[in-house]
């Protein structure tokens, strides 16, 4: 059996902005259009399709296969000498200062995809996996600065019988490669059995580090994996009780949660 990476390194912009995984419904998906400001800088996330937590768990799994030499891991250069490179780095459509830094391939078999994330392969997760693979190439991400610049959440990918070849994008590529990144116990993603459990996983995991704790109330977690408020009491009032059990399972992973009288406490291991 595969000794797994327990830690998937991701950048924090990618864990903290607001909206850009959200618990979606069946069907048609809204677009995909927000802004997070992280100190002075502003991100502008855009895409056809909302992204879910299928599409979370996909882009966790890269992730902590990019810190796997054995899946084929290349440090692509801003000026690759390879004629190989050099086609990969024309494709990540990467502008200003995005072009200037490294970008990571990832190279597996599905086997070894769904092996990282704990699930099943077959026909279905293949279709479902490829599915998701297209939304998160789908989005761009534009830094509003002085100079606009930008590139894809996905730069590119490729998927066919042998397996998977991805290429990550930079802010990705550069927290793998640095020590400032969200590290994400993927023995825990691997346990999560409930989407919104693993939204709010994933920004609890970008707002602490291990050992510490905060409080935080009830509907500020619900905005977390819903941000679109529901005028309905009774949508309300389901997306509370699914928060209330996301919590059960965050707290059986080894969590410490305690609910006050209007907040909870709750540890990150």
């Amino acid at each position: 059996m595969t000794k797994h990476k327990q830690i998937a390194k991701l950048d924090p912009v990618h864990c903290l902005a607001p909206g850009l995984f959200s618990s979606v419904q069946k069907g048609k998906r809204p677009k995909l259009d927000i802004k997070y400001q992280l100190d002075d800088d502003i991100y502008w996330f855009w895409g056809p399709d909302q992204l879910g937590d299928d599409d979370l768990l996909v882009l966790q799994g890269l992730t902590s296969l990019a810190g796997r030499a054995e899946t084929g891991l290349i440090d692509l250069e801003p000026n690759p000498v390879t004629q190989v490179g050099q086609i990969a780095r024309e494709k990540l459509k990467a502008t200003g200062e995005a072009a200037k830094q490294k970008a990571i391939v990832v190279k597996c078999s599905y086997r070894t995809f769904f092996d990282e994330v704990d699930l099943v392969g077959g026909g279905k997760q293949i279709k479902a996996l490829k599915t998701c693979l297209m939304r998160l190439f789908a989005v761009s991400i534009i830094y509003l600065k002085r100079k606009d610049t930008g590139h894809r959440l996905l730069s590119e990918y490729e998927s066919d019988d042998a397996g998977l070849y991805v290429t990550l994008n930079p802010m990705i590529a550069t927290a793998i490669n640095n020590s400032d990144y969200i590290g994400i116990n993927m023995h825990e993603v691997r346990a999560i059995k409930s989407g919104a459990t693993r939204i709010i996983h994933q920004r609890l995991c970008g707002y602490m580090r291990p050992g510490e704790s905060r409080y935080i109330t009830l509907d500020t977690l619900v905005a977390y994996a819903y941000p679109v408020a529901s005028a309905i009491v009774t949508t309300t009032k389901k997306r509370r009780s699914a928060i209330r059990a996301a919590l059960r399972e965050l707290a059986g992973l080894g969590w410490p949660i305690i609910e006050t009288f209007d907040k909870f406490k709750i540890g990150r291991p």
